[in-house]
């Protein structure tokens, strides 16, 4: 029964987009069991699941702009397919820290662009309440 509810839970996170990738790999690992390379495609399979049931919904709803979609899936399907082939035949103790300083770059720079964000409504509302000259 928990795990229905866990399942539930990530599957609403992740049809409102927040990523649940890695909670899905966790809990499996953590609380099933299940080795890191099942989990992985079971998040694989879910996550299919999921996004074409969300693409589903946003077309019904006419939130998709249909010619931006065509242009960015034919680069996105082959950034995958030619990721699955280095993942293929580059060994995994390569990959992991790439990918552990893809993650930091990709971390620091929503950081920083969060910093910018906040600096720039502090300034604008500093401005605001300033007196009239």
């Amino acid at each position: 029964m928990i795990g229905i509810a866990v399942y539930f839970a990530l599957g609403a996170a992740c049809g409102m987009g927040i990523g649940s990738a890695g909670l899905l790999v966790t809990y499996l690992v953590i609380a099933k069991g299940m080795n890191q390379g099942d989990a992985r495609l079971v998040n694989l399979i879910f996550f299919i699941c999921s996004g074409l049931a969300a693409a589903a919904v946003h077309l019904r709803r006419r939130k998709v702009d249909k010619a931006l979609f065509l242009r960015l899936m034919i680069p996105a399907v082959s950034g995958g397919a030619v990721g699955a082939l280095c993942g293929k035949y580059i060994p995994s103790s390569a990959l992991r820290p790439a990918f552990g300083i893809l993650l930091i770059i990709a971390g620091a720079d929503s950081l920083i662009k969060l910093i910018a964000q906040a600096l720039s409504r502090l300034r604008a509302k500093r401005g605001k309440d300033s007196p009239e000259k």
